[in-house]
């Protein structure tokens, strides 16, 4: 009748480590750190250099928010995790429940689905999409510039299709998508930061009428970025919608950056459909971009990084 816990602090404290370095994450909260040995072990520096050698990763926590200010409140704390301490997990806050303001829809169930995310450089585990039919998810500018094309798998696509990303990278995002008809939107925000620098991304689309448009900016310092996130945490309002704060990050990113940087936009030319007989031939390699082979490198601006980095 022994507990799990006594049974494993039996063992060499050798062992025990390895044992719990290779439990995913999921499970690894089945055991619980009721003694201070364990949670002691469990917060060591050994523990931690283990579990990065064990071949697991960054594993993904997702979690579900039931209202509007619940979702708000785990988003408000990833943010200071961006350019926090250098140990850190992944973490995703999923919320379908409806908000003040949205329109119900007749014909789907839960059309809206709303996210945060901090993704923490490594393979994602589990290594799989995000799968929530997001619109820009499946998008490819492919005749945007490399520059831009490329961000654009590397930060975005990422998030959605679940990819490696270097160990120096984190990206912190959220992301607000209606299903139904005419009110069907998507909307994406993401912060990046390399390692040695910082950036973003803004990006909305209308499945209807196929607006969508990209905006990049990078090469802005960590300074500016901690100096910007900070201001936006003080002026943030806990008490609205999660899709209001993220209009209010995008404005106030906007309004925050006086560095120079670098910036680069693209739009889908609609005017390309005029006088086309076939229009999937246009839209298929840009709306509906399968998943990336795994790419050996990842590039973001001039910055580019091997995956094993």
């Amino acid at each position: 009748n022994a507990m799990p816990e006594t049974i494993m602090l039996a063992l060499p404290r050798s062992a025990l480590i390895d044992t719990l370095a290779r439990v995913p994450l999921m499970c690894r909260g089945m055991v619980r750190a009721t003694c201070q040995e364990l949670r002691q072990l469990l917060d060591s520096n050994d523990f931690h250099n283990a579990r990065a050698a064990s071949g697991w990763g960054p594993e993904m926590r997702i979690s579900r928010a039931a209202s509007s200010k619940e979702l708000i409140d785990h988003a408000l704390k990833l943010v200071p995790m961006l350019l926090g301490p250098s140990r850190c997990e992944s973490s995703r806050v999923e919320m379908e429940a409806l908000e003040q303001g949205d329109k119900p829809s007749h014909s789907v169930d839960n059309p809206y689905f709303r996210f945060a995310e901090l993704r923490v450089g490594g393979a994602q585990i589990p290594a799989v999409p995000m799968d929530r039919d997001l619109y820009l998810d499946s998008v490819d500018p492919k005749d945007a510039s490399v520059r831009l094309r490329e961000a654009w798998w590397a930060v975005a696509r990422s998030v959605f299709d679940g990819t490696p990303l270097p160990r120096s990278v984190r990206i912190l995002a959220f992301g607000d998508r209606r299903h139904g008809g005419r009110s069907a939107y998507s909307e994406f925000v993401a912060l990046v930061w390399t390692g040695s620098q910082c950036g973003y991304a803004i990006c909305q689309m209308d499945p209807t009428y196929l607006g969508c448009s990209i905006r990049i900016c990078g090469g802005l310092s960590e300074d500016w970025m901690r100096t910007a996130l900070a201001s936006f945490l003080g002026s943030a309002n806990r008490q609205g919608t999660f899709s209001a704060l993220m209009t209010h990050l995008t404005e106030h990113l906007d309004q925050s950056r006086s560095e120079t940087g670098w910036q680069d936009y693209w739009e889908f030319d609609e005017g390309a459909l005029d006088d086309v007989d076939d229009y999937e031939e246009i839209l298929e390699p840009i709306f509906r971009a399968e998943r990336r082979v795994e790419h050996q490198s990842w590039s973001f601006g001039d910055e580019v990084k091997m995956m094993q980095d």
